[in-house]
């Protein structure tokens, strides 16, 4: 999708507001969900990430947030961000052991 395109449907979306809105909608579904669902959701929000490049502000912190996680998947440390966007490291085992 060019970036003309990228714009409009970032801002038929409703801008900032309208797309984390919407992801927050897809999270709270993924939650009650299964294992099925959180996939099917994370493809759901790798469109909405791909909007947010069409904003300055939104593509850093989906770049900052895809970063962070591409760290994880190649074995750093887990990531927990806080609702003031600051970040809680802690060992990889030890998330692993708190879901089992």
């Amino acid at each position: 999708m060019n970036k003309k395109a990228k714009q409009a449907r970032f801002d038929a979306m409703g801008g900032r507001e309208g797309i984390a809105l919407r992801i927050l909608e897809i999270a709270n579904e993924i939650v009650s969900g299964s294992y099925k669902r959180a996939v099917a959701g994370a493809g759901q929000m790798k469109l909405l990430a791909e909007l947010c490049e069409a904003d300055t502000y939104w593509d850093e912190k989906m770049s900052y947030g895809y970063s962070t996680e591409e760290r994880i998947a190649n074995g750093a440390k887990k990531v927990t961000f806080n609702s003031n966007g600051h970040i809680d490291w802690r060992a990889l085992e030890e998330a692993k052991n708190e879901r089992h």
